[in-house]
Order: C-alpha cells, then sequence, then structure tokens
C-alpha cells in the first residue's frame, strides 16, 4: 500500500493541532494507507522547515506527500514544495489542500500534481488508489495540476473517530 506524509503546516503560530489533517489520515489509515503525520511548528522541530521536510522525506521515503496549509503559512509552505519539487520532481506525488489551497489554489498550482479545494476525506482515498497516480506521473499529468473541487460530507457519522 502508498505510504503517506502528511505535512501539516504551523510555523510562527500557536500550537494547534491540524483536524482536517487528522481525519484525512485517520481515513487513509482506516482504508490500508501507511500513513505519518509531520506537524510542522517551531516548538516541535527545531531547525529550518524545508531540511525537515526533506529530512523525513529521506527517513520515511513517502510515495505521496500531502500538504496542508492556511494563507499565513504560505511564506513556509512555497519554499518547501519548490525544494520538494528540485529534490524528487515526479518521482514523489505532491497533493496540496487546506485553506490555502481552497481559496488561492493559484498560489501553490505549479508547485504540486494535485489541489484539492474543499472536503478531501473522499476525493483523496480515491485518487490515491486510481490508476492516475501510479508511476510515471510525468507522463500522465501533461498540462499542469489537476485542481479538484471535493464535496462536503452531509453525514458526518461516516467520518473515523480520531
Amino acid at each position: 500500500m502508498k505510504r503517506v506524509l502528511f505535512v501539516f503546516f504551523n510555523m510562527h503560530s500557536p500550537i494547534s493541532y491540524g483536524l482536517g489533517v487528522g481525519y484525512l489520515s485517520a481515513v487513509l489509515k482506516r482504508d490500508g494507507f501507511i500513513v505519518e503525520v509531520l506537524h510542522l511548528n517551531e516548538n516541535f522541530i527545531g531547525g529550518n522547515p524545508v531540511q525537515v521536510v526533506l529530512d523525513k522525506i529521506g527517513v520515511f521515503r513517502p510515495d505521496v506527500l500531502c500538504c496542508s496549509a492556511i494563507s499565513c503559512q504560505q511564506s513556509v509552505l512555497v519554499p518547501v514544495l519548490k525544494a520538494v519539487k528540485e529534490a524528487f520532481g515526479d518521482k514523489l506525488l505532491v497533493v496540496v489542500g487546506g485553506l490555502l489551497a481552497t481559496f488561492d489554489p493559484d498560489s501553490v498550482f505549479n508547485l504540486c500534481h494535485f489541489v484539492i479545494r474543499g472536503e478531501a476525506e473522499s476525493i483523496l482515498p480515491a485518487l490515491l488508489k486510481s490508476s492516475s497516480t501510479s508511476r510515471p506521473w510525468a507522463s500522465e499529468i501533461h498540462s499542469g495540476p489537476l485542481v479538484i473541487t471535493a464535496q462536503g460530507y452531509t453525514d458526518l457519522s461516516c467520518l473515523p473517530a480520531l
């Protein structure tokens, strides 16, 4: 099964829990994915966020990198995405979501393979299971990233407990 690394961007902000990342992680684990979450906050990481993410990728060796950020985290997210793109190119599938991607997808559009706008609990597992995410992604993604607008849940009881 695919290995998925979530990065929750929480730099220069009060320490908080990424509820969306938590739900997505639980959904993917329920569906058999191997998942780890990297919480980027200066109180936890003790170093350059770009290097911390690259080091974590080197240790965990994910097939997919999922990033979630809000607008005030863009100054940290963009350098991380640029470094990941430079280091791994299309060898590592990069998916970006969260409020920044939902309301300003153009800010990350050229730095990832997929942008998910809205609630991703149903679309992300389907996307990661689909043949369109199998290697080599470069030959299957011709005109840049795909922006996916996910639908919200009407029955929250179908989400796994955190």
